[in-house]
């Protein structure tokens, strides 16, 4: 890969980032306030699923 394809390649997901926060900054408190536990409730259901029971021995209790 050129210096110019990752050049591209960060220009692209910096540009992603950027329409991703202004879209989240037009958002009403209701409509944040419902995507963060939307995060939340879907991260919870990925630490349940994926993460072995070693593994959650080692995560703080509020990860769990």
């Amino acid at each position: 890969m050129t210096q110019k394809e990752r050049i591209s390649e960060v220009l692209v997901i910096v540009g992603i980032a950027a329409f991703a926060w202004y879209r989240y900054s037009k958002l009403t408190e209701a409509q944040k306030i419902s995507i963060q536990s939307d995060i939340k409730e879907i991260g919870g259901k990925i630490m349940k699923e994926f993460i072995p029971e070693q593994i959650k021995g080692f995560l703080p209790a509020n990860l769990k």
